[in-house]
């Protein structure tokens, strides 16, 4: 929770000294989205009055200069749990994943009513995770590199069709149960991150600012977070799925 919150008023007090900076610095722009995602896993769940549209957060600060090459910093919260009963008593599952983004990225023009942006940049993930077959945790803490495409025609007088995708390959420190053993077992572990999306966005300009809401869907699969029901191996899929919603703030 305190992450959390020093990671919000990060954004709040960048936005705030940006805004004020931005006639002598160049356009900066800051969106805030608000997720509704399903968790899949990959060898199924039967857990549905537990995880429903649940929401997820994502707020980005982004800057570029007259080149059309830009930085951006992301970051990502999702965190839900519940209970349900099972044989044996009741069963807390829960997911709490924060993801934060350093990216360098570059537009490109392809057409008069046709943009593309690429983006590369480093990621930080830290996840706690308690949904495997036997319900023991499975944790990871990582840092890997990504690589992004986001692109947008024009259908409509300020209105767009947007399209991204994202993939990142992490490595770091993970922790499960899954082998039996009571006292949670470090394993340098690798995770993929893969991140597609695509929906409608509208501009509009109210006065010096140009405010772009839109909705869209979006899918982020996460690889090996959920500890296999066969092996009991940390080797097993998980995917949230849904529904996207947000405005872009650009000064």
């Amino acid at each position: 929770m305190t992450k959390r919150f020093l990671m919000t008023a990060a954004f709040v007090v960048a936005t705030m000294f940006s805004i004020a900076s931005a006639s002598a610095q160049g356009p900066w722009s800051f969106e805030h989205e608000m997720l509704f995602v399903r968790l899949h896993t990959a060898h199924g769940t039967s857990t549905d009055d537990v995880f429903g549209l649940d929401p997820a957060q994502r707020f980005a600060l982004s800057f570029t200069n007259s080149s059309n090459v830009g930085g951006r910093i992301t970051f990502f919260d999702y965190d839900h749990d519940g209970s349900f009963t099972a044989p044996g008593g009741t069963r807390i599952v829960s997911l709490d994943m924060q993801n934060t983004d350093f990216e360098l990225n570059k537009r490109l023009s392809l057409s008069c009513k046709t943009g593309l942006e690429a983006c590369a940049g480093l990621r930080y993930s830290d996840n706690t995770v308690l949904f495997p077959s036997r319900f023991e945790p499975n944790d990871f803490r990582g840092l890997g590199g990504f690589l992004g495409l986001r692109g947008t025609t024009s259908v409509f007088t300020g209105g767009e069709l947007y399209a991204r995708g994202k993939l990142a390959i992490l490595g770091g420190k993970g922790v499960h149960d899954g082998n039996g053993i009571n006292t949670p077992v470090r394993y340098e572990q690798s995770r993929t991150h893969t991140e597609i999306a695509f929906g409608y966005q509208h501009a509009f300009q109210v006065r010096s600012l140009v405010v772009t809401p839109h909705f869209g869907t979006e899918w982020m699969n996460l690889s090996d977070y959920l500890i296999d029901p066969v092996d009991e191996q940390p080797e097993s899929d998980m995917m949230l799925g849904g529904l996207t919603f947000g405005v872009n703030l650009r000064f």
